[in-house]
């Protein structure tokens, strides 16, 4: 308990974010009569306002390539379409990712293979002007590597942390989806920005994956170099229930200790492959031990998106899931496809495919994509958010449109994904979500202070009051958009106030009749 509460103090200096909240604007990226699908999206940490966005584009011969375009101005407009080729006329590709060192150079991955699987690769290119032209593609392993083929979902990660393997990629792939079992996850190594790679290793080897199949890697780098892999396991051997690894290296990925993220819940699984189970790992750049698992769980009887974190660096994780979308719980309605990223300052944002606005319960329902924000290292979320203009109808693609691409910058959430509203499968993105950044106020004045408790809170708090200039304040909160929610005058040094608020995060201020005295971070539980 005494590191929990430390930790929660921590992001409370940190950070308080809120919205700045327009219409939702939605940019057609793709723009291309052809069918493209399963985009990525990543900012330059260097220049914020650069994206690239990559997705996989169906083109005449009815072969998939791998499409890039950039942005300059923050995902206002796109251009410099980039078509990679392929190793071979008869090769398809699928399944990219990108990641921007901490120089600004971005690094792309995806796989280029024969679909007789006699042949195939993963390769990688870099580009150092900020994604409008690209490298010669180097292969990182092949499909006949392992028996198990394992080029399938390469992720490409980056360490872009001041310690001693900063830039060193890391490529996480797993056995080909079809691949007879035991399938396993795979990892390759560059020491020197993508030139070469290290013969791949398996991650899944004191802890298998054994009974389950199509289960990947996804990997994620902490503020201190750590390099972190969630996967999931069934071995009866070790334990009866399948469960969620993490496993984790401090050496730059020469020696590995696992940790159980959790074991999965019998009723987590998807029986209907209409829905897109999903699952991703992010590690916060801001707190060193700040990870977070998000996934499309069905405890509840319908898809959700919930998620369990970590604040000791993978060794211990939270016990509750916190369920990250906030529509009725158990109505029937499905949240698929969710992915999910930190902002350089430690804001974590999860986006998913939402079906509450449809009218109806059906898995193939229309869909939007709406997100949430946490700025406490995943202990709570903000309210959810719609981020498409229009809905989408339903895209029954059950293996090639498993994605969504997620990031942010300091200041705004970008999301991309395939969208059916044109009655063409185009790449569409959002551009005006801004996340406010408010520094909470610091305290010189050691005879000035403000506490709250409980916080978490139910029904009430007290507020207790320090402050030997004033002897009246005024107390007001704010949900995560910005908007005041609740306001009451405090005339006297502790008083209790009945917050009548529904559970969630919020952000409170108090003002004495000059300035602001104190700000911070309350978390409502009672309602």
């Amino acid at each position: 308990m005494r590191t929990m509460k430390t930790k929660s103090i921590l992001f409370l200096s940190l950070l308080i974010s809120g919205f700045s909240i327009s219409q939702p604007v939605n940019v057609n990226i793709s723009t291309n009569p052809l069918p493209d699908t399963e985009p990525f999206i990543a900012v330059n940490p260097v220049n914020p306002n650069n994206l690239i966005a990559a997705w996989m584009h169906v083109n005449l011969n009815l072969k998939i390539s791998i499409n890039t375009k950039t942005s300059t101005d923050g995902g206002l407009t796109w251009g410099n379409l980039y078509s990679f080729p392929h190793v071979s006329s008869t090769f398809t590709s699928a399944d990219v990712s990108i990641v921007f060192n901490s120089a600004g150079q971005a690094h792309i991955s995806f796989i280029d293979y024969k679909l007789t699987l006699d042949s195939g690769f993963v390769r990688t290119a870099k580009s150092l002007d900020n994604g409008i032209t690209w490298s010669n593609l180097v292969s990182v392993c092949s499909i006949n590597d392992a028996p198990d083929k394992p080029i399938d979902r390469p992720w490409i990660e980056c360490d872009k942390s001041s310690g001693p393997y900063t830039g060193r990629l890391y490529i996480v792939s797993k056995s080909y989806f079809a691949a007879a079992p035991p399938q396993k996850v795979w990892l390759s190594i560059s020491s020197d920005s993508g030139s070469t790679w290290t013969p791949i290793r398996q991650l899944d080897d004191s802890i298998p994956c054994d009974l389950l199949t199509n289960i990947m890697g996804t990997p994620t780098v902490g503020a201190d170099g750590a390099l972190y892999v969630a996967y999931m396991s069934w071995h009866t051997a070790l334990n009866p229930f399948p469960r969620v690894i993490c496993t984790k290296s401090i050496d730059g990925g020469i020696n590995f200790t696992p940790y159980v993220i959790a074991i999965i819940n019998g009723a987590s699984g998807m029986n209907d492959s209409l829905y897109q189970g999903s699952y991703s790992l992010a590690a916060n750049p801001a707190v060193p031990g700040n990870i977070i698992f998000q996934s499309t769980d069905n405890r509840n009887g319908d898809p959700d998106i919930l998620e369990l974190n970590s604040m000791d660096g993978g060794i211990t994780w939270s016990f509750t899931p916190v369920r990250v979308n906030d529509d009725p719980v158990s109505n029937g309605i499905g949240q698929d496809m969710s992915w999910a990223a930190f902002s350089p300052n430690g804001t974590y944002a999860v986006a998913w495919r939402d079906r509450r606005n449809s009218g109806n319960t059906t898995d193939t329902a229309d869909t939007e994509i709406f997100t949430a924000i946490s700025t406490n290292g995943g202990l709570s979320f903000s309210s959810n958010y719609n981020l498409s203009s229009a809905p989408s109808p339903f895209i029954n693609i059950q293996k090639g449109n498993d994605f969504i691409g997620v990031c942010l910058n300091n200041t705004s959430l970008f999301t991309d994904w395939c969208d059916l509203r044109t009655s063409n499968h185009e790449i569409f993105s959002n551009s005006e979500l801004q996340l406010q950044i408010i520094p909470v106020q610091e305290i010189s004045d050691n005879a000035t202070s403000v506490q709250l408790f409980p916080n978490p809170a139910s029904s009430s708090t007290t507020i207790t009051i320090n402050d030997k200039h004033d002897s009246e304040w005024n107390f007001e909160v704010f949900d995560v958009l910005g908007k005041s929610v609740f306001q009451k005058m405090i005339y006297s040094q502790q008083e209790t106030v009945n917050l009548n608020l529904s559970s969630g995060m919020y952000f409170y201020k108090v003002k004495n009749a000059s300035t602001t005295i104190s700000s911070g971070e309350l978390i409502v539980q009672g309602k």
